[in-house]
């Protein structure tokens, strides 16, 4: 059987799947908030190149 967070993922872009770790989900008034983390692996076809992060602000959009 499935647990809550292997079901949302069966929703979610396989892009999103891919490249994202879900960190947690939680609903508050009727409203479900998803929290993802960047995986630290980059594409296959820039497996050969040197690459750097950049970090990305994280806001609260309403």
């Amino acid at each position: 059987m499935l647990n809550d967070a292997e079901i949302l993922k069966l929703f979610l872009p396989e892009l999103l799947i891919e490249h994202f770790e879900m960190m947690k989900f939680e609903e508050e008034n009727k409203i479900l908030h998803i929290y993802f983390e960047e995986k630290n692996t980059a594409p296959k076809e820039f497996s050969s190149a040197m690459l750097q992060s950049k970090r990305i602000c994280t806001r609260n959009y309403r």
